[in-house]
């Protein structure tokens, strides 16, 4: 083929060359068109599912506020309709509380008045603020229409006894009795004991003790026994004072088995709360709480010491009864005696104190049942009154009790508090010892704090000890060995060879530097077993002069038991 035609046929090639890269251009350009196209609508989709799943979101967001909405209308619901009822349930009780009262005022009148005249007369102790005729015309007329009451019949018998009415005022007594034993025995003793006759008191004290005694009785046991105790400790022999004391005594501790708890249980619970008045405090002995191993007992022992504090003002604090609250106890205690409902009387009160209960419950029926049912039953038990007791005198939060019940309590308990409390000041002497365990360093050893001259030579002789240990530990051998084979590579030299000469200058150099090394070995332990002991000596000064600080501060809190022994002797 000629150039030319090659030529030609070069351009021919190249023309079609350029128009395939045309092509390959213009299908590039619609291929990356269909990318950017495919790459938007997938964006476009990504966003749309976006907005789909937020949508989505949102509505079940919606949903589930609605029905929680839902929910807590319907437990509101439930909780108006629940109102509801305990509201029916409010005004019903105060209806059945008015119907109740009515039935009190007008069909109980007859024990109302009888209650207003004795109580009048007990009150004044004036036999004579009144006519006898008067008297005798509405007792007349009051028995007529309550014979049933005891009070009635008391009141007659008091009459009679004020007119020298031996025959009728012993009837009337009988009736009292009959009518109501336990009553009747509290009613004339408290009668006797204020006009006087403190043996006329303590024949009816003793009748007082074949009544069966029930939950209901606490109170009335209280200020019984307290007030017999009191009244009579100047007019009775010595004899019957202590027969009295013995009884009351027995009585807690009978009641206390019948409650599960032996004498010496009783005692350890009213130890327990003795100590349940201490206060933990912090005291400045730093050598102390760093050396010695028993610090925290002996904190606790000091705690324990300190709070006779806490008791000592505990029972001062019992003893200051206010002379107003003494005046009064037994006047409250009498208004409560004599409005006791009678048997007649007794299941109408019953109903309003149960009412009474649903409207201070709020409604609440159930538990007003159940707490109804509890104190009945409180009520009807035997007396049981010991762990009450304790739980009440320790408890100055409980605005229930006032002063001079906590004060007749405790004198009750008096013998039990002293035996807890001398178990109490045991529980720490007991704590209290004179030699300890301390660690100073290395230094460990009990330490006798009433010998400090035999604790120094103690220290003294440990760290000579010590010393000699770590000195003997320090040998030469490995300088006596070097020095022995330096000698005989230099005996050798002459007849083997000079360069064994090397050996001896060795072995001398070795052996001279490790005894250098040892004297200055031997020489830092000294100085550190010096250094050792008299840190040792100095902190062990420190802990004696503590000691000697926290002996008096112990001492100082274990006097005040001599003063708490002193108050429940003037109780």
């Amino acid at each position: 083929m000629s150039n030319y035609g090659l030529k030609s046929e070069v351009s021919r090639l190249e023309a079609e060359l350029r128009e395939i890269e045309r092509k390959n251009n213009q299908l590039r350009s619609e291929i990356m068109s269909t990318v950017n196209s495919v790459t938007q609508a997938e964006q476009e989709l990504s966003n749309y599912n976006q907005y789909i799943r937020n949508t989505l979101d949102h509505a079940a967001g919606t949903i589930n506020n609605s029905a929680d909405r839902a929910l807590n209308a319907y437990e509101l619901q439930g909780q108006i309709d629940q109102l509801y009822t305990r509201y029916k349930c409010v005004e019903l009780a105060n209806k059945k509380i008015r119907t109740l009262n009515n039935k009190k005022y007008y069909d109980f009148n007859n024990y109302r008045t009888v209650r207003k005249i004795v109580q009048g007369m007990m009150d004044n102790l004036d036999l004579n603020m009144v006519s006898d005729q008067i008297i005798y015309k509405s007792i007349e007329r009051q028995h007529l229409q309550t014979p049933d009451f005891w009070l009635t019949s008391a009141l007659i018998s008091i009459m009679a006894w004020r007119n020298d009415d031996r025959i009728l005022a012993d009837r009337a007594v009988e009736s009292a009795v009959k009518l109501d034993r336990k009553n009747s025995s509290i009613f004339f003793m408290i009668f006797n004991m204020r006009m006087g006759r403190d043996q006329a008191a303590v024949k009816w004290f003793m009748e007082y003790q074949r009544c069966d005694l029930k939950g209901s009785d606490e109170n009335t046991f209280l200020m019984l026994f307290s007030l017999i105790s009191k009244t009579l400790s100047d007019s009775v022999d010595e004899e019957t004072s202590r027969q009295i004391t013995d009884f009351i005594h027995r009585f807690m501790v009978d009641c206390a088995k019948k409650e599960g708890y032996s004498e010496e249980e009783i005692v350890d619970i009213i130890r327990h709360k003795m100590q349940g008045l201490m206060k933990t405090d912090s005291y400045d002995l730093p050598a102390l709480a760093q050396y010695c191993k028993d610090y925290n007992d002996i904190i606790r022992m000091l705690n324990l010491a300190g709070n006779n504090f806490n008791i000592l003002e505990f029972i001062l604090k019992i003893k200051n009864v206010p002379a107003e609250e003494k005046n009064t106890y037994l006047k409250e205690y009498l208004n409560d005696l004599l409005s006791r409902p009678n048997s007649v009387e007794i299941e109408t009160y019953n109903e309003i104190e149960y009412n009474e209960l649903i409207i201070r419950l709020s409604g609440d029926v159930e538990t007003a049942k159940k707490t109804f049912e509890q104190e009945q039953q409180r009520k009807e038990s035997e007396l049981n009154i010991i762990s009450s007791m304790i739980r009440w005198i320790y408890d100055f939060g409980n605005e229930d009790v006032k002063g001079q019940m906590r004060l007749n309590m405790f004198s009750l308990t008096k013998t039990l508090q002293q035996t807890a409390a001398d178990s109490y000041f045991s529980s720490y002497r007991e704590m209290y010892k004179e030699s300890h365990p301390v660690q100073i360093l290395d230094y460990s050893a009990e330490v006798d704090f009433m010998e400090k001259a035999g604790e120094v030579n103690k220290v003294e002789t440990y760290y000579l000890e010590q010393q000699n240990k770590e000195l003997s530990s320090v040998k030469n051998t490995i300088a006596y060995v070097s020095f022995g084979a330096g000698i005989v590579c230099g005996a050798a030299a002459f007849f083997v060879h000079l360069f064994l000469l090397a050996g001896l200058g060795i072995g001398a150099a070795v052996g001279a530097g490790t005894m250098i090394s040892n004297n200055f070995k031997k020489k830092n332990i000294v100085l550190k077993i010096q250094k050792q002991k008299s840190v040792v000596l100095e902190n062990l000064q420190k802990l004696f002069d503590e000691f000697s600080k926290m002996r008096a501060i112990y001492r100082q809190f274990d006097e005040v038991s001599g003063k708490i022994e002193e108050e429940f002797v003037k109780l």
